[in-house]
């Protein structure tokens, strides 16, 4: 061993004899932590029978059971395909307010047959040639429809269709008995029919083929509107699809016939969120962001949810994995974010035992650590065992 390696080898020995020297100077410990108390001595609580009672303490099991595994995505509410009529000018002449004087705003409410506004024919308009073989090929178009929606309800019913297809045909059959009535006013126009006996223009009155929301009305009092020009858009919000997109990863984990289950963001997640089937739709995928897309039916009764609207969306997947499980109530947070449980080691006995959880279903929680199965914890009134801890 050559005199540097000597030189090194005896720094080493007075590190390591000053390290051990400060330890065995007088016994002394590098640290010391004053009254020392486990965590478990810190988490009993004992209450008398009255107490138990008072607080509405019940208790259950841990449990292992087959739990199935949601998990929570990104959705956006779109409007359904075929739901959102665009109202055209069956011809030429001056926008109008309706009978009640004003046109809808965007985002009214209208009902199936509501006025919406009224198209004044100008005189040159009702030389029109042709109204009458008009009305004949409105009227083909008419039945074709009937006979369309006709085909998809009877395929929907022999479970070889889909409702997309009939709410499709729904939507094609308002617009053809739209244009079929606009097509029969203006011939009635020609003939005479209409008009009152003032002399005043004759109008048609234009009507939303369908119950829905207005997204827009294009034109203003008084503007004139030439043939087939866009008048007023309505779009039928009840029920609404979401779209939700996910990594194309965990595509073949979802379960496509179970439900969804959707609610808003900007909160905390509701106990009761809104059910949503899902629906057949071409196929969706960007390979940029390596994102698929599922769609799925949202009713909308009281008009909750509006298109591009941002939502959380909860998905099943196929496969249910056995785990630890306890009621969803049972779990209470620390301010730190941990999750602890009760357990209930006599009727008035509680110990607070720290728990992982994995993933929540429903009501359940599964649970990655936790107390054995049969273990006795609190379901209702954790949260009050936990207030009677730190109350002083």
């Amino acid at each position: 061993m050559n005199a540097k390696k000597l030189k090194n080898f005896a720094v080493i020995l007075a590190v390591t004899a000053g390290c051990a020297g400060g330890s065995g100077n007088g016994g002394e410990k590098p640290a010391k932590v004053d009254n020392p108390v486990p965590e478990a001595a810190l988490t009993t609580i004992t209450l008398t029978v009255q107490a138990v009672s008072r607080l509405g303490i019940e208790i259950t099991e841990v449990a292992r059971q087959n739990l199935a595994r949601r998990r929570t995505y990104g959705g956006e509410i779109i409007g359904p395909s075929g739901r959102s009529p665009l109202i055209t000018a069956p011809q030429a002449g001056m926008l109008w307010p309706a009978e009640s004087g004003e046109f809808p705003s965007a985002g009214e409410r209208v009902a199936k047959g509501q006025a919406l506004c009224r198209l004044i024919l100008l005189p040159n308009a009702q030389n029109f040639l042709g109204a009458r073989e008009e009305v004949d090929i409105r009227k083909t178009e008419l039945e074709t429809a009937r006979a369309s929606l006709e085909r998809a309800r009877q395929l929907l019913t022999d479970e070889a269709g889909s409702q997309r297809r009939v709410e499709e045909a729904e939507a094609a059959l308002a617009v053809a008995q739209a244009a079929y009535s606009s097509a029969v006013n203006r011939l009635n126009v020609l003939l005479g029919k209409a008009g009152d006996a003032g002399g005043q223009p004759a109008a048609l009155v234009v009507r939303s083929p369908v119950n829905g929301v207005v997204r827009q009305v294009h034109g203003a009092k008084g503007q004139v509107m030439a043939a087939a020009a866009a008048l007023v858009e309505v779009a039928d919000l009840d029920p609404v699809w979401v779209r939700i997109a996910l990594y194309v990863g965990d595509l073949a984990k979802i379960d496509p016939q179970q439900p969804a289950l959707i609610w808003g963001m900007g909160g905390a997640e509701p106990a009761q969120k809104t059910q949503a089937t899902p629906v057949a739709a071409p196929f969706s995928a960007e390979s940029a962001s390596a994102s698929a897309a599922l769609f799925y039916e949202l009713p909308n009764r009281d008009g909750e949810f509006f298109p591009g609207q941002k939502v959380n969306a909860q998905v099943e997947w196929k496969t249910a994995e056995e785990s630890l499980t306890i009621p969803y109530s049972a779990i209470i947070y620390d301010i730190n974010g941990g999750t602890w449980v009760y357990e209930s080691t006599s009727d008035s006995v509680f110990v607070r035992q720290r728990v992982e959880v994995d993933f929540i279903s429903g009501d359940r929680a599964a649970l990655r650590q936790g107390p054995p199965p049969g273990t006795k914890i609190v379901a209702t009134g954790a949260l009050e065992l936990f207030g009677t801890e730190f109350w002083k």
